[in-house]
Order: C-alpha cells, then structure tokens, then sequence
C-alpha cells in the first residue's frame, strides 16, 4: 500500500519446454524463425491474458479491477525452435477505497494452474516499500494478507 494505493508484482516463470516452444511458434506469424516486436506484443498479450482470466484480488471481500502494467520479460528474443524458460512480469494496482474498518484483507487467488509453471507475487505495504512474497510452487493457490490502518 503506497499512500492510497496497494501495488502487486506477478511473476510468471514458464519453464517446461513444450508450452514455451509452442508459446514463440504459434506467435511466429511469418515463420522467420524469430519474433517480431508486433509478434512479441501479440505474444504478451495473449500471456497476460491467460494468466490474468483466473487470478481474484479481493480488497475486504470486494473483487479489485487493478490497473495492469507488463514490467519486464525474458525469452522472448530468442530465435526459434527454442524451449527456453519465459519470463513475465507484471504490475498490478488499485486505489484504496476509504473505510471505516481499522485493519484490511486483501486477498489473491488464483484458481487454474498454467502451464505448471510457478510464479511469485511481491506485495508492497506501507509507505516504507514494505515487501512481502508469495509463492504458488504448483502454479496456482491463494493467500490472505491483513493490511495495516492507514
């Protein structure tokens, strides 16, 4: 939570060999063999997509529409055939609407395992960049965090 806003960083790791090949060569529209800037944005967004459609963000048992950024990527420049890891990372951020309420949950879930990859969500709270880590080792499950009044 950074003044009236709460901030989360998603990472996606995708690593088993056949999603990531299959991921660069069905986004490899013209089959040159490498990604285009055009291709790779296609590619994110059909990434983001997938790996936004399941994932809940509950503030106070009230589902959040965050705002969503992509921060960083890896692997994507890679000629092709390759099976080499992909990296994604986003930002996810929402207003903190007011409450009376003197301590508030937010809560994350994410209810489908893609591509049995791992990945890992880094929360800021408070104004000093407080930082807590999340890992999903299966690809997918939830966690429950109490944000401090103020």
């Amino acid at each position: 939570m950074l003044g009236d806003r709460v901030v989360l960083r998603v990472s996606y790791h995708i690593s088993e060999p056949r999603f990531t090949s299959d991921l660069r060569e069905r986004f490899d529209a013209d089959a040159d063999g490498a990604l285009s800037a055009a291709e790779r944005a296609a590619l994110q967004d059909y990434v983001r997509m997938l790996a936004l459609e399941d994932l809940r963000l509950l503030l106070d048992g009230n589902e959040q529409r965050p705002e969503v950024e992509l921060e960083a990527t890896g692997g994507l420049e890679r000629a092709l055939p390759s099976a080499y890891p992909l990296d994604f990372a986003w930002k996810l951020e929402f207003r903190l609407p007011p409450s009376g309420a003197g301590t508030r949950v937010l809560e994350l879930e994410d209810r489908e395992a893609r591509w049995n990859s791992p990945f890992r969500c880094r929360v800021v709270i408070g104004s000093a960049g407080e930082a807590r880590f999340f890992d999903f080792p299966a690809g997918r499950g939830s966690f429950r965090i109490r944000l401090p009044h103020g």
